[in-house]
């Protein structure tokens, strides 16, 4: 690892940011055709439903994470036969996840867990279907996920972005004709989302078979899984899938309480378009940096180098915050025109949209630099210290004022707007103090049972 911090900075954040948007754009054209043809009784479900698909994969995310740190340290080492054997074992303990969590738990578990978010049965009515078909379906979801993070943590960024592009065409397609010409509102956009990443992940699957890619196929392929790789990838990820598992939980836990607000369904539409929409602008952004931070320290570190893997970061951080003041700039003073998006437009919903816009104007700054700092600690293997900021930040700050007000006081949609940003500001201060102390630089991550890998020995990628 060597050259301009900001060009490899830049090299591998635009590929990210690409693929990012072009997955953000499925979410985003489904919701403003559910708006324009459903309305915020549809809104509201898609987000209560998102809520719990995210909420349901929590599991996956943590060996996803696992696999990626692992994968940027030994790419670090030219290491290509580990990469093969972290990918496999990954997929297939992913296909576990499906059949005996997955699968069960939509059939079973959806109606329930809607009831327990206080959703209106107007909102019901939609977001069942909605929720049963993306965890029925949502392996190919699961699994091109899984390929190109693989991807871009060995390194390749630009094909994920590539097969982000097919995938989000092939989604929007399905998505306007069932929603537009059949009239299937939120159960259309539910298909376009498992039959979008169809052709991808069938691209990629052919180019690691053909060995047309970093990450090569396996020399043996079994069923049987290789539990020394397993307990190496989710005792690094398991504290991700607990940061992640927080996260989405105290997303249905808001969704909750906007549900037993007077007027729910409006609070719920207003979340859904302005938190889970439009405050993707940020998190698009937010998350590419911080995969890329992920990626960069992650190598540097395997190469012998983690004081440059450092300025990454910080570089990563810098372009983050110029961006995330832009974009505050827009949401500030244009919120009627970006609500008006998803159909938007006038009455209660728009005033309410317009109160959390403002909000998340100032919040998205610190959300963004913190996300990059997360994905530094994060790619250095210290996964632990992320998951504790998040329990700091969304349940002792998010969720115990919105408790403490609704205790003393009425709560209110201003409220949770309100505990949003102070959560957010909590978690830039503690995320930017925990990494630039430095702790990180002494974690080691390897696989077990397997050696490090000398770059200059056989095994070496390229060799």
């Amino acid at each position: 690892m060597s050259g301009s911090v900001r060009r490899s900075v830049w090299k591998l954040t635009w590929p990210f940011v690409g693929a990012q948007v072009a997955r953000g754009l499925n979410v985003l054209v489904a919701q403003s055709l559910v708006g324009h043809y459903v309305g915020k009784e549809g809104l509201a479900a898609f987000g209560v439903a998102m809520m719990l698909f995210f909420l349901s994969i929590t599991l996956f995310i943590a060996l996803l994470q696992g696999m990626a740190i692992h994968i940027a340290r030994y790419t670090g080492r030219q290491d290509s036969d580990a990469l093969s054997r972290l990918v496999y074992e990954t997929f297939k303990a992913t296909f576990l996840i499906l059949v005996f969590f997955l699968l069960p738990l939509g059939y079973f578990m959806a109606p329930q867990a809607l009831v327990w978010m206080n959703t209106a049965p107007e909102v019901r009515e939609h977001a069942l279907p909605f929720l049963r078909t993306v965890l029925l379906g949502g392996a190919p979801l699961m699994l091109l996920l899984l390929v190109n993070r693989a991807f871009q943590a060995s390194g390749d960024v630009r094909t994920p972005l590539v097969l982000g592009i097919i995938s989000t065409v092939c989604n929007v397609s399905v998505s306007v004709v069932l929603i537009t010409v059949f009239d299937l509102g939120v159960l259309g956009a539910a298909w376009g989302f498992i039959v979008g990443p169809v052709p991808s992940l069938c691209i990629a699957l052919a180019l690691i078979y053909h060995g047309k890619m970093v990450i090569r196929p396996p020399k043996r392929y079994t069923l049987r899984l290789d539990l020394d790789v397993l307990k190496s990838v989710t005792r690094i990820g398991l504290p991700t899938g607990i940061m992640s598992l927080l996260m989405t939980l105290v997303g249905v836990i808001i969704m909750s309480m906007l549900g037993s607000l007077k007027e729910s369904v409006t609070a719920q539409a207003a979340y859904t378009v302005g938190y889970i929409q439009l405050f993707s602008f940020f998190n698009w952004v937010g998350f590419s940096l911080s995969a890329a931070s992920n990626t960069l320290i992650g190598q540097n570190i395997g190469a012998g180098d983690p004081a440059r893997g450092k300025r990454c970061v910080l570089t990563a951080a810098l372009g983050g915050a110029l961006w995330a003041i832009a974009l505050g700039f827009v949401f500030w003073f244009y919120p009627a025109r970006l609500l008006s998006i998803s159909d938007m437009a006038e009455g209660p919903v728009l005033e309410m949209g317009i109160g959390m816009l403002r909000f998340l104007a100032f919040a998205g700054f610190f959300t963004v630099i913190a996300q990059t700092c997360f994905g530094g600690l994060m790619g250095a293997g210290d996964t632990k210290s992320p998951m504790f900021i998040i329990i700091i930040a969304q349940i002792g700050v998010l969720l115990g004022y919105c408790a403490l007000v609704n205790h003393f006081s009425v709560l209110t949609a201003t409220t949770v707007w309100t505990a949003i940003l102070a959560a957010a500001v909590v978690r830039f201060l503690l995320a930017g103090t925990v990494f630039l102390r430095g702790r990180w630089r002494h974690i080691k991550v390897e696989l077990d049972g397997l050696e490090a890998v000398d770059p200059a020995e056989g095994g070496a990628l390229g060799g």
